[in-house]
């Protein structure tokens, strides 16, 4: 898994501190993990699957299937990210984790089992 992590802050360009920081980990703790001291855990992944939620879970434990599971946006449930969650601006997330915003109503779908 600490290869597919790698891969992931390549794909993001993002440095093993800078990574730590996105998904709100301690860097001393991700350094652990990426040296192989500690082993990867719930934690993490929970973390990881919800700064990055176009990351395809079965690929980052098992390597199964594509790195991204879909190129559609995916609606990203950090608060502060909502702009008017009944108005007319409502938010989506890109391919890479960044907010934007649009007057398309969001649209609600279940992809592989798991309600977004």
């Amino acid at each position: 898994m600490i290869e597919r992590i790698n891969t992931l802050m390549l794909f993001y360009s993002l440095g093993a501190s800078e990574f730590a920081d996105e998904i709100g980990l301690l860097r001393s703790t991700f350094s652990h993990i990426l040296s192989g001291r500690n082993k990867p855990g719930m934690e993490l992944l929970e973390k990881i699957m919800v700064r990055f939620p176009a990351v395809n879970l079965n690929w980052l434990i098992g390597n199964a299937g594509e790195m991204i599971r879909s190129t559609e946006p995916i609606l990203d449930v950090r608060q502060s990210d909502l702009t008017d969650f009944t108005g007319d601006s409502h938010p989506s997330i890109d391919l890479f984790g960044q907010a934007t915003s649009n007057k398309e109503p969001i649209i609600i779908d279940e992809i592989e089992g798991v309600v977004i």
